[in-house]
Parts: structure tokens; C-alpha cells; sequence
């Protein structure tokens, strides 16, 4: 005869999810931080100051989420800060090219790991948003915040190979 009654080894399970899913966004963020803080390095001594700078920035609002978390242990704002830092380095990496074009290959990481802190809901919402303002930066290389154009092959394949990764995640 369990000690608990279900509903209550059901609260304790989703808890646990719940604490499971915010280890692994606080490691993600501290390693997103040193790993934009070491890509940052390498730009600035290769002379790409403007990119270097952005992942500096990136870095230490990301690193400062992280310790802000552990101090407040406050999961919402901790949440919505870390998604909208990761979207909006993203976005980013595919509005500028990053270094050598290949920004836009970040966002091949983005569907597992949004779909495993939204949920099915969220993470469609989510990637339906992150979908259209790529396709805004695709189709309009020419506004003031893109700085490189894709061909209509990478396009048509990025949208193609990113779909079945949206897919599989969901």
C-alpha cells in the first residue's frame, strides 16, 4: 500500500521535473556564458569587434541571470530572461552571419532545447515566433540590423531541415 496518496506522488513527480529542468538551464546558462565569453575572445583577436562585443554583452547578462537565480531563487523571471537572451542571441547569430556565415547554424540547437524548458506549447509557440522573424531576415537582407544574405538554396534548406528538428523535438 503506498505511504502517499497519488496525487500527491504525482505533485512530488512534477517537482522534480520541474527542479530537474532548472539544473539543467542554470548549467546551460554558466556554460552559454563562458562559451560565448571564449567565442567573444577569439572574435576580438580576430578583429571582429562588434561581434566580439555582442558575446561579451550576451555572456555576462547570461552568467548574471544565473547568479541572480541562485541568489533569489526566483524560476519565472530566471525563465523568461534566459529564453528571451537565447532567442535574441539567435537571432543575432542569424541576422549578422556570426563569424564565417555560419551564425545560423546555432539555431539547429534550439528546437530540443526549447521544446524541453516550454513543453509542447510553449515550444511551439516559441519556434513559431523564432521562425517568422528568421524568415523576416531572410527575405529582407536589407534592414538595417541584417548584416549578410542567404541564398534561396540555404534558405529553402534551413526551413526544410529546420522543420524536421522542430518536428522530432516536439
Amino acid at each position: 500500500m503506498p505511504s502517499q496518496p497519488l496525487d500527491f506522488r504525482a505533485a512530488d513527480a512534477m517537482k522534480n521535473e520541474d527542479d530537474h529542468v532548472l539544473r539543467v538551464m542554470k548549467a546551460l546558462g554558466y556554460t552559454a556564458a563562458l562559451m560565448a565569453l571564449l567565442i567573444g575572445a577569439k572574435s576580438w583577436l580576430s578583429d571582429h569587434l562588434p561581434h566580439a562585443w555582442t558575446l561579451f554583452v550576451f555572456s555576462a547578462l547570461m552568467a548574471s541571470n544565473c547568479l541572480v537565480f541562485d541568489r533569489f531563487n526566483k524560476e519565472r523571471p530566471f525563465r523568461a530572461l534566459f529564453l528571451i537572451l537565447v532567442s535574441l542571441l539567435f537571432l543575432y547569430l542569424i541576422a549578422s552571419g556570426g563569424e564565417s556565415n555560419t551564425g545560423a547554424l546555432w539555431f539547429y540547437v534550439f528546437p530540443p532545447f526549447v521544446f524541453y524548458i516550454t513543453g509542447p506549447k510553449g515550444g511551439l509557440i516559441l519556434m513559431g515566433i523564432m521562425l517568422a522573424l528568421i524568415m523576416l531576415i531572410f527575405r529582407f537582407p536589407e534592414l538595417p540590423f541584417v548584416w549578410t544574405t542567404y541564398s534561396m538554396d540555404y534558405q529553402i534548406r534551413f526551413f526544410a531541415t529546420i522543420s524536421f528538428s522542430t518536428t522530432f523535438a516536439y
